[in-house]
């Protein structure tokens, strides 16, 4: 099986499915009315797909376009919270674009990423991007399920 090429555009159809997903744990464990998540999601889909049309379009665009649209939709919590999740994706994804000391290399580095890693991710999380995540446990679910793809 060859391996992937470097500096391969980011997979949109995961990324959404992943945040979607995400955005799903985040309502059962924290019960944000289904109202706010529907916003959520549409504005997920919805920036998703407009970024995909877009010539040489990277993560950051992708993340800017979603909180752009989502910032005068939901609650202030769940934009933080949808920041935090942009920010773990992006990092854990794409550590090229980002030069913190403790993120995985490569993709192929993802399936070995257990549970101490994550709270280590979630930890500096935390600190550098001041998500301000109610729980250490829910970023790390957070961050866990990006994981999952």
């Amino acid at each position: 099986m060859a391996a992937a090429a470097p500096n391969v555009q980011p997979d949109f159809a995961a990324l959404s499915a992943h945040l979607i997903g995400a955005a799903t744990e985040i309502n059962r464990i924290t019960q944000i009315q289904p109202n706010m998540l529907n916003d959520l999601r549409t504005h997920l889909v919805g920036s998703i797909t407009a970024a995909k049309t877009e010539l040489r379009a990277d993560i950051a665009t992708v993340e800017a376009r979603i909180r752009n649209e989502i910032r005068d939709q939901s609650h202030l919590s769940i934009i933080r919270i949808y920041n935090a999740c942009s920010m773990a994706n992006a990092a854990i994804r794409y550590p090229s674009n980002l030069n913190h000391n403790n993120m995985p290399t490569t993709k192929a580095e993802l399936p070995n990423l257990d549970h101490q890693r994550a709270v280590v991710l979630a930890g500096q999380l935390n600190l550098e991007f001041n998500a301000n995540i109610p729980t250490p446990a829910l970023c790390t679910l957070i961050i866990e399920h990006l994981c999952a793809f």
